[in-house]
């Protein structure tokens, strides 16, 4: 664990920006209870056309289990999926729209860890460790989840790869009582995970190749996450058709010691849903 006094020169000296984040991030892990609320709204052109696609999520960690979601809407497609982490397996649960959990319309799939990190990149736990496997190229080899703790560390925190050699440049000022962090981000690095996903789950007949990404986090003055914001450009393929999509995320960041969170002065009791329920009471604590 990094000490504060370490901390403390990296930002004075703004160099070694990361290790902020991992401090940061190692925080929020050792909540038993912590929620990430999410928004992303993405800009679509392609032949003249524009189009909009919002999509909104959330991640819960209520002691020894979890659950992440995503809803996307736009004008053209609606999606919905909701994923369950009991600490041993993935149960998902998918669908065209959320109403369709309250009829058992929902198609359920279990799914391995590993299944799971081929499909989606990474796992919604706050924190895990990987092996590596696969070819002797190294940028080729395959994240393998290690149950004991051991080999390298991943923070499924976010979906960006942050690290050392994944970020063109970094900075960081205090505003206010706060700190902005913020990293312009290698695409090439730290979306290796996040490419992952985005050809895996939008069915793409090629990699997506990002022109620029930047993110910022804001930690408060004991360097607690308490939201990011991140901005990617990048174009798409799908059969004969390129696309040109411009994105913007927020995310939310909370913790708690019960399943009582407080925001605004307000406090919330979240239960991790049912699979027939529809309505998450985290999303009460975002304004």
């Amino acid at each position: 664990m990094i000490n504060i006094d370490d901390i403390k020169t990296y930002i004075d000296e703004k160099k070694e920006l990361e290790k902020v984040l991992f401090y940061a991030y190692e925080r929020f892990s050792e909540y038993d209870y912590s929620i990430t609320i999410q928004k992303t709204s993405m800009f679509t052109k392609t032949l003249g056309m524009k189009a909009k696609q919002e999509v909104k999520a959330y991640t819960y960690h209520a002691l020894n289990e979890s659950v992440s979601q995503s809803s996307t809407s736009s004008n053209y497609i609606s999606t919905f999926s909701r994923f369950y982490d009991d600490n041993e397996k993935i149960t998902a649960y998918s669908s065209s729209k959320i109403d369709d959990l309250k009829n058992n319309k929902a198609k359920k799939n279990i799914l391995t860890y590993d299944e799971y990190i081929n499909t989606y990149g990474k796992l919604f736990k706050n924190k895990y460790y990987v092996k590596k496997e696969g070819t002797a190229d190294l940028l080729n080899q395959e994240d393998k989840y290690s149950n004991n703790n051991e080999g390298i560390l991943r923070y499924g925190i976010s979906i960006y790869e942050i690290n050392d050699h994944s970020y063109k440049g970094a900075n960081i000022i205090k505003k206010g009582k706060n700190y902005l962090l913020t990293f312009i981000l290698d695409p090439i690095v730290s979306h290796c995970f996040f490419t992952k996903q985005i050809k895996n789950t939008g069915h793409m007949t090629a990699d997506p190749v990002f022109s620029n990404s930047e993110i910022t986090f804001t930690l408060d003055s004991s360097f607690n996450l308490l939201s990011s914001e991140s901005k990617d450009n990048y174009k798409v393929k799908f059969g004969l058709i390129n696309l040109d999509i411009s994105m913007n995320t927020i995310n939310h960041y909370f913790t708690s010691k019960t399943d009582k969170f407080i925001s605004n002065k307000k406090e919330v009791c979240v239960k991790i849903p049912s699979a027939d329920e529809t309505d998450f009471a985290g999303f009460k604590l975002v304004k």
